[in-house]
């Protein structure tokens, strides 16, 4: 299974509302999403806080609003979002490549 199937594979079973699913996503992807929203703020506390709120928005997401394809873009689209909306509320400066 290629990195993106396996990806797309965990964000539908945590879709289904598993807990056991979704604790494999946060031990799975916590780093590599801190990774990608520390690269948008610049700043540890903002991007740990943004993490906390991307896992929250996942847990707590109806199904029918997960994608049925283009996994991964959703996934880094939902996380730019919710690090620009924090960026601008805390009225702090946000870097997009």
């Amino acid at each position: 299974m290629t990195e993106e199937h396996e990806f797309a594979f965990y964000l539908h079973q945590l879709a289904s509302k598993e807990e056991s699913a979704f604790e494999e996503f946060v031990e799975l992807y916590t780093k590599q999403t801190y990774v990608y929203v520390y690269g948008i703020l610049r700043n540890k506390e903002d991007a740990e806080d943004v993490v906390q709120e991307v896992f929250l928005k996942l847990y707590t997401m109806n199904e029918e609003l997960f994608p049925t394809r283009g996994e991964n873009v959703w996934y880094y689209k939902l996380c730019t979002n919710l690090a620009i909306v924090g960026g601008i509320d805390d009225e702090k400066e946000v870097f997009i490549a």
